[in-house]
């Protein structure tokens, strides 16, 4: 009997043992989870933070014509540094991006592609 006994005892331990080695494995997995999840929040965060905050004061005051003049660090901010992602078209001249000025204004902005002043001021003549 005495053998019987220590091979149930024996299987009892290798059984707690498989419990308390999957039970560290769910707890690391579950940190794991809980790293990226506060990761991912704060990574969206400091993109809010970014593309939310009010830049139209910025908005540079003087008007040629009925196009308003933007700085181009605010257009590059507004665009996502001309992210792909806001692309709307391309054409032969340029790209147009969708810019967001703050959480309420959106406007167009057009990326003219290479040429010299001549070319970007015929791109704006009526």
């Amino acid at each position: 009997m005495e053998v019987q006994e220590y091979e149930e005892q024996l299987h009892r331990y290798q059984t707690q043992i498989r419990y308390s080695i999957l039970s560290l494995y769910i707890f690391v997995i579950s940190l794991v989870l809980l790293w990226l999840i506060l990761v991912l929040w704060l990574s969206e965060d400091s993109v809010k933070s970014v593309t939310t905050k009010p830049i139209v004061h910025k908005i540079d005051s003087v008007r040629k014509g009925t196009i308003p003049v933007y700085e181009y660090q605010l257009l590059e901010s507004a665009t996502n540094k001309f992210s792909d992602s806001n692309v709307l078209s391309r054409g032969g001249r340029g790209c147009l991006y969708r810019a967001c000025l703050d959480e309420k204004s959106s406007v167009t902005v057009k990326k003219l592609d290479g040429g010299g002043e001549t070319d970007i001021e015929k791109q704006f003549e009526v």
